[in-house]
């Protein structure tokens, strides 16, 4: 998930090598005799500047205050101010104020504004002051500068704030904050940095005020075809489009209109998640008071459908991820919009631990809520110790005809491992099961703006840092059949992403106000929104694994699909990256579907599915498996990349177990040997699922260590707290080991909003 606070340049790393202001040659004496003008030149009259210093503070804000400007005599600015963050060390701040552009320092241009790549500001506008800025020695801010300055004539339309990066002109301007409206005066405020940015020592950052002729106007998304059928088997909910409302100027994102009418979202046409439940999962749920005042703004409310549940799920639930809550907003928030029907379950996890989501996705399985649609915005590298166990739930969830859709990431061919990343791809996104879902560019909301650009999603922002749609091959799986015979997917192991969504600016209501977010995290809830109207669409169900059937929309018709076939998926300086390309590639999958275009060629008129099999609130399991070996059986120890062992764990410590099952014919009574076993070595049954497929036990790590063979150790996580883990491999016992396919031990969180 990426925060977009909109300051876009490369890394600016060196200082402005010559003067900001040149004084200009004196034009010749006048005479009190009358000549011809030709005569007598016009003066060329010096730029006003102000330039001051101020030393920063290490815990409060500095206001620089500075007077007015003037330029060709014509008195521009009457007084500005910039107020800098507290800083992480001393240093002292030097500014110049000036109404022209600094030596060496092009004049931006409503072209050579960059918004978000590859576009740009597109409409006219004119710059009317210039802040130049550097500092003796580096700081760390968490917070932007804000920005406050009186015009001596009102302006009209929108002001920006953007900036040029004098080390790398190549990158030319690139904005950083607005829109506001201009006028006498406009204040630009201070907005949070995730993560801090880091201001180099005498480097020189040239900021620019600059106004548009006129506001921004909406973007008016590529048209794309209409849909041929009437929504007449759509049940009693939404039975018109979305109301055509703008996201407000002070949040200029994507709107749910736009995302809905660009890509022909069903609820366009009349379906709109009736009868459909879609959970999302998450370390903390969003303010009812965000989600109240969003809708109210969109007007994405049904009356008398589309309810909302918070769903506890493991051993504990935490609120102190701040970044779970903007996570989850943006999900929430995305499902509300764009399938307005859909009843929606929040399933409140504790961490981002393995025992956590493989309990989330087999409680999906038996939920009496009956879920249609699991959308997660969530990421960690594969390993082999998570399939054994998360697989199998999967694998159920799908055959019960859940469709899990997940997001394939923000760091390009790159997966999240600690707090740290490698090449690799994201689980649970690449799991066969799964949806991966990667992210598409778009062109700000402008006159030129639109969703559907052909680029994949990969750009930089200033204080954020780069994003970049994640892609590539698994390690772990192998081509699942829907990917047989598709050009540019890899023919040995399984092709990360499936499909993509935008993935740059939507406008969310998140602590009260409206920001700017995006990334893959909001391109999986979209395509979880799609796939609960389709499901409506088609009847109630795609049927088993019903993601499998957005590669038969493909193959029926590759126009079923907006391909994305530009640009890569490139992170920092990787050596490996993708491509995109026409047709499957490994940045955007097989496009960004038209969601009526797609319910039309799957399930003709409507109203048959072209598959059964879904089984709500399913009671059984397919039984896929055979019991393994009455042996003793080594499981792998779990993945610690980039934590502090602490040391043992205290032995009376109580510690959690999740035990993933084999699904054989016999669960129901293999469950019960398995408890059996457990709670004989002294183990607590914390809860069991009603198709007998997960157990979850507590016990303290002394009889954990003396059960599994093990080492149980307390280990730091970083800002994640103190956890345990398994440092060596556990074995199973014999007695268990038939019906055991895999065994979690460690509250480790491997995973990561993305």
């Amino acid at each position: 998930m990426n925060a977009r606070i909109g300051f876009r340049a490369g890394g600016i790393a060196a200082a402005l090598a010559c003067a900001f202001l040149a004084a200009c040659g004196g034009g010749g004496g006048g005479s009190p005799t009358p000549i011809t003008p030709q005569a007598t030149p016009t003066p060329t009259i010096a730029p006003t500047a102000q330039a001051t210093s101020a030393p920063l503070s290490t815990t409060t804000t500095t206001p620089i205050n500075l007077g007015g400007v003037s330029s060709g005599g014509v008195n521009v600015v009457s007084s500005a101010s910039l107020t800098m963050p507290s800083v992480s060390a001393a240093s002292t701040a030097s500014v110049t104020l000036t109404a022209v552009a600094p030596s060496g320092v092009p004049t931006p241009s409503a072209m050579s504004i960059h918004l978000k790549k590859p576009s740009t500001l597109g409409v006219p506008s004119t710059p009317l002051a210039y802040f130049a800025v550097s500092v003796n020695s580096a700081v760390t801010i968490t917070q932007s500068p804000a920005f406050t300055v009186n015009f001596v004539a009102a302006q009209t339309g929108n002001c920006y704030v953007v900036v040029f990066d004098t080390a790398n002109q190549a990158n030319g301007w690139n904005g950083m904050l607005g829109p506001q409206p201009c006028g006498s005066s406009v204040s630009f405020p201070s907005v949070a940095l995730n993560p801090p940015f880091t201001l180099a020592a005498n480097d020189v950052y040239v900021f620019a005020i600059v106004t548009t002729s006129a506001s921004i106007a909406t973007p008016t998304p590529t048209p794309s075809p209409t849909p041929t059928i009437a929504p007449t088997n759509a049940p009693a909910g939404q039975s018109s489009p979305l109301p055509n409302i703008l996201a407000p100027t002070s949040a200029p994102g994507w709107a749910p209109y736009q995302v809905a009418t660009a890509f022909q979202f069903p609820v366009q046409s009349g379906y709109d998640g009736a009868g459909q439940t879609v959970v999302i999962i998450g370390d903390n749920p969003p303010l009812q008071s965000d989600l109240t005042a969003f809708q109210s703004y969109f007007q994405t409310t049904v009356a008398g459908y589309g309810t909302y549940n918070i769903v506890n799920v493991g051993t504990g639930q935490t609120t102190s991820d701040t970044g779970g809550q903007a996570e989850a907003t943006l999900d929430v928030e995305t499902v509300m919009a764009l399938a307005p029907g859909a009843n929606i379950e929040f399933y409140w996890v504790g961490g981002l631990s393995n025992q956590n989501f493989t309990q989330a996705y087999n409680q999906a399985i038996t939920d009496t809520n009956k879920p249609h649609v699991f959308s997660i915005s969530f990421g960690g590298c594969e390993n082999s110790y998570t399939n054994t166990t998360q697989d199998t739930t999967l694998v159920q969830g799908a055959a019960a005809g859940i469709a899990y859709v997940a997001s394939a990431g923000d760091q390009g061919d790159e997966c999240y491992i600690g707090p740290g990343y490698q090449i690799g791809v994201n689980s649970p996104a690449s799991d066969p099961n799964v949806v991966g879902v990667g992210g598409n560019e778009t062109y700000d909301p402008a006159p030129n703006g639109s969703l559907t650009s052909t680029y994949a999603w990969n750009d930089t922002d200033f204080f954020s840092g780069q994003g970049a749609t994640g892609g590539g091959v698994s390690a772990y799986f192998t081509p699942p059949p829907y990917q047989a015979g598709v050009s540019n997917a890899s023919t040995s192991f399984r092709s990360v992403p499936d499909v993509a969504m935008p993935a740059v600016n939507v406008a969310i209501y998140l602590n009260g106000k409206f920001q700017q977010y995006g990334g893959t995290s909001w391109s999986a809830p979209q395509m979880a929104a799609m796939l609960a109207t389709l499901n409506q669409y088609c009847g109630g169900s795609l049927g088993a694994n019903p993601g499998t059937w957005l590669y038969t929309a493909f193959k029926r018709g590759a126009s079923n699909f907006f391909d994305v076939t530009q640009g890569n998926n490139q992170f920092g300086t990787d050596a490996t990256y993708y491509k995109a390309a026409v047709g499957y590639d490994m940045t955007t999958g097989l496009g960004i579907p038209y969601g009526m275009k797609v319910a039309q060629s799957i399930c003709g008129n409507g109203g048959v599915g072209p598959a059964f099999g879904y089984k709500p609130a399913a009671q059984s399991i397919e039984p896929i498996d055979g019991y393994g070996a009455a042996r003793d059986t080594l499981m792998p120890a779990a993945p610690h990349n980039y934590v502090q062992d602490l040391g043992a764990r205290a032995a009376s410590q109580s510690s959690d177990v999740t035990i993933v099952l084999r699904a054989t014919s016999t669960l129901a009574l293999d469950e019960s040997k398995v408890t059996a076993a457990l709670r004989s070595a002294g183990f607590t049954i914390a809860k069991t699922y009603p198709d007998h497929l997960v157990i979850v036990a507590n016990a303290p790590a002394s009889t954990i260590d003396g059960y599994f063979r093990t080492q149980m150790h307390d280990v730091s996580q970083g800002a994640r707290g103190v956890r345990y883990v398994n440092v060596t491999p556990a074995t199973v016992p014999a007695e268990i080991a038939p019906y055991v396919k895999g065994v979690l031990l460690d509250n480790l969180d491997v995973y990561t909003h993305l």
